[in-house]
């Protein structure tokens, strides 16, 4: 038998991601005594992956806060805009994936458990090599008994706190068999802030959880992952953040906020850090009808939104669904 269990997880809906997660599992194959097990809510799973990970968890339970489960606790994670522009605060719930991940993880827990593993290591899909190359120090420290779990700092910079990144950590049995029950979300809402990183900091806090921070040489700021959070294809989610790049790949950044009061349906359009000259060259439609940047326009839904810039379309989002909407306070 192997000494520990390392559980991947991850959904990759695109081709570029599921080369990625394959390359961690290949890489992972060759250290050896650990076993691995890919965990993942995606129906598509790679061939290749099927025959390196020694064992693959499906489970088609994919609930997302702010999609699936809308509630006050999970509207804590938002975006909030308060301007001149708007008579009051605009507010936007965010899709989130926290307590989606959490399952996956439990899911893992759950196998490595009755399995017979005492220690386990947990890694996104889409891990830098820094962390592969970190394994089996994490396994050598675990296997010590000195700590339940071990950590790299992750630093939130718009709350000025630092938590325990998980894209990569390490934990024993007695940390596993704390956590699987919030894997429920009657359990899960009990901790109060929604989002994954800060979440798992409080768990740790709120079930005397021995916790190594172990400095990360990799990043400044604490980040593991190869994909950033908003690069996702799924056009079914709306996202108040909008960005787009020109022909010669600078950025562009706007705000995008539909809003629903008393029934009525509004969005406004905030170009960010953009010279006036630019937002000459920015063309805005609503079904096709050109409107004003940065005021607010009263639409319909379903409404077609469009951004087109130096004569090329770079943004483009049917509002369908009233979770595309947020709303004002």
């Amino acid at each position: 038998m192997s000494e520990h269990f390392v559980i991947v997880a991850g959904y990759p809906n695109t081709k570029q991601k599921e080369d990625i997660a394959s390359k961690l599992l290949q890489r992972l194959s060759k250290i050896k005594r650990i076993t691995t097990c890919y965990v993942t809510h995606h129906t598509t799973i790679p061939s290749d992956i099927l025959e390196t990970a020694n064992y693959v968890i499906y489970n088609k339970y994919n609930p997302l806060m702010n999609w699936d489960i809308c509630e006050d606790y999970t509207k804590n994670w938002k975006f909030l805009l308060q301007t001149d522009l708007v008579n009051g605060t605009l507010h936007f719930p965010l899709v989130n994936h926290s307590f989606a991940h959490l399952i996956s993880m439990c899911d893992g827990i759950a196998l490595g458990m009755n399995k017979g593993y005492s220690t386990f290591s947990f890694m996104n899909y889409d891990v830098v090599d820094f962390c592969i190359e970190q394994l089996p120090h994490h396994i050598i420290e675990i296997k010590k008994d000195n700590t339940d779990s071990i950590f790299y700092p992750f630093n939130i910079k718009n709350l000025g706190y630092t938590s325990g990144n998980t894209e990569f950590f390490s934990f024993n049995s007695k940390f596993a068999k704390t956590l699987y029950p919030y894997s429920k979300w009657s359990k899960y809402k009990t901790i109060h802030d929604p989002t994954l990183e800060r979440w798992m900091s409080l768990f740790c806090i709120k079930e005397g959880m021995k916790t190594l921070l172990v400095e990360n040489t990799y990043s400044s700021n604490g980040a593991l992952g190869i994909i950033a959070f908003d690069q996702d294809p799924d056009k079914k989610f709306f996202s108040p953040y909008v960005k787009f790049r020109d022909k010669n790949d600078i950025e562009y950044q706007m705000y995008a906020v539909p809003y629903v009061i008393e029934g009525r349906y509004h969005i406004i359009m905030i170009p960010m850090q953009t010279s006036p000259e630019d937002v000459e060259n920015i063309i805005f439609t609503i079904n096709d009808k050109e409107k004003k940047l940065g005021i607010p326009h009263k639409i319909k839904k379903p409404s077609k939104i469009k951004l087109t810039y130096q004569n090329r379309e770079v943004y483009a989002f049917n509002l369908s669904d009233e979770r595309h909407f947020g709303y004002m306070t």
